[in-house]
């Protein structure tokens, strides 16, 4: 499993409690998950491989609240 984090949420600006789960439903790889009403990465390993897909989920979520992580 790597270390990288590629995705960071921010709980204040997300909206997945209100029905929004656009990076949810637009990861290619099935990494992300709504729990507890907030994505999480579920399968870290996926999403580190593809640093293209990292780029595509920030750049979908409406509110700016999936970031890149460090």
């Amino acid at each position: 499993m790597s270390s990288k984090r590629f995705l960071k949420i921010e709980p204040e600006l997300c909206i997945a409690d209100t029905g929004c789960r656009e990076c949810v439903i637009s990861c290619p790889d099935s990494a992300l998950r709504v729990v507890d009403g907030l994505p999480r990465v579920v399968r870290v390993a996926s999403c580190d491989e593809d640093d293209a897909c990292v780029e595509s989920c920030t750049e979908l979520c409406p509110t700016g609240a999936v970031k890149r992580g460090g």
